[in-house]
């Protein structure tokens, strides 16, 4: 392989000399904060039998820092990517990575593609200009190059200062992202052409690729990534703070003669939930030494909950063995009961805060909405409710159990036994 890339490398230097091929397909993404463009083409390499891929990459970022990455694949797990990474000094690497999951790329040229950068433009301080090559990109399983809806993705982390453009160097999480399309197809030229870098041409925006999948016309891929691990530890946390948790806690003011049985079984469930979606991603963060993505807001928000929900299970095993003792409402009980009300507060807010931290879609946060807006209407208007009705009835049951004072003092009235 490696010779077999050293002799690409020699035809591609003889051809370097002639003008450069104007991109077949073209991605452009501009608005408030992001403007970048990049140009594809592939072409068969005669010498090793595989397609290359050749990419000419152009952001608006400073050349002195920063990072810049497009990926082959809908999502990070098992994507091929190619990251420009660029040094207080002005040097700029291509380091090629893969991942396993929303982590760290790390390199593995034992499984990647050989991939080189051919070009370097910074045309003004803020707009930068790269070209590279990848050779027999064909071989990794995410790119095909008859695809006329091949997914990628692109991110970004243009405020991360480097000393030296290392290829191997860590970077933090992206700024930005967003997942993209292409038609292939629409790219291929014979070997002699391709080989020379696509030139960008940004005031023709997208031609060949789009945002919203189907570039080519045909029906393809959806925009939706699917049911990810992410929204997998979404769906279970949302389930126990949103319906679970308050389910449970309501179920102690229907009267319902088994109302403390269904109350531990609710949150038994809740509960299980909630540990069982912390670890889906908190496991292979750690793995991954992605210990600093917990260190945001959402994931801080999510530690916070974790640990009243320690305090709470403990605050409820109190409360029971009091309550059994002494026959009445304690320090304990007060206090589960307000931290209850907090965690459900805090549990529907971080769920919402879950939402946007994905970028979901609209659905989402209309089914937040809609649990959000139950779940107020219940503790506000029903529960009081069901307690007022339960406190009359435990009234009328008790009046019925118990004489009445004259009753009672006919009762302890010895002088009329005397009598």
């Amino acid at each position: 392989m490696a010779l077999l890339c050293f002799l690409s490398r020699v035809f591609l230097g003889t051809v370097l000399l002639s003008s450069c091929v104007t991109a077949a397909i073209q991605y452009c993404h501009k608005d408030e904060l992001v403007n970048l463009c990049l140009g594809m083409a592939t072409a068969k390499n005669e010498t090793s039998g595989g397609t290359d891929l050749f990419v000419t990459l152009g952001y608006e970022g400073s050349a002195t820092k920063g990072w810049m990455a497009i990926g082959i694949g809908e999502q990070m797990a098992g994507a091929l990517m190619f990251l420009m990474i660029s040094d207080q000094q002005k040097n700029a690497v291509l380091s090629v990575r893969t991942t396993d999951g929303h982590f760290q790329p790390q390199m593995a040229p034992d499984r990647t593609p050989v991939a080189e950068i051919l070009s370097t433009n910074s045309q003004t301080d803020v707009w930068q200009e790269y070209a590279f090559v990848c050779y027999a990109c064909d071989e990794w399983a995410t790119f095909n190059p008859s695809e006329k809806n091949q997914p990628l993705i692109w991110a970004r982390g243009l405020d991360q200062t480097f000393k030296t453009a290392a290829l191997d160097a860590r970077i933090r999480q992206h700024d930005h992202y967003s997942l993209f399309w292409a038609d292939m197809t629409a790219g291929t030229f014979s070997s002699g052409d391709a080989a020379i870098p696509p030139k960008l041409d940004r005031s023709k925006g997208s031609f060949g690729a789009s945002d919203f999948g189907n570039p080519s016309g045909t029906s393809g891929s959806d925009v939706d990534p699917g049911f990810t691990v992410a929204r997998a530890h979404g769906l279970l946390l949302g389930l126990a703070f949103m319906v679970l948790f308050p389910a449970g806690a309501v179920v102690l003011s229907t009267g319902y003669t088994k109302a403390f049985e269904a109350h531990v079984a609710l949150q038994i469930v809740a509960s299980v939930s909630t540990f069982g979606g912390i670890a889906l991603v908190a496991w292979p963060i750690l793995k991954n030494d992605g210990f600093e993505r917990l260190l945001r807001g959402h994931p801080v928000f999510g530690t916070v909950l974790l640990v009243l929900l320690g305090a709470q299970i403990f605050l409820g095993w109190w409360h029971h063995r009091s309550f059994v003792t002494l026959r009445r409402k304690t320090a304990p009980t007060y206090v589960h009961r307000w931290n209850g009300r907090l965690l459900l507060i805090l549990g529907t807010v971080n769920t919402a805060v879950g939402i946007v931290f994905a970028k979901e879609k609209t659905a989402a946060k209309l089914i937040w909405g809609t649990l959000a807006a139950v779940e107020a209407i219940v503790f506000l208007i029903v529960v009081p409710e069901l307690s007022r009705r339960k406190g009359e009835q435990s009234f009328v049951l008790r009046a019925r159990q118990e004489p009445n004072t004259e009753e009672r003092g006919h009762l302890l009235d010895t002088s009329r036994l005397q009598e």
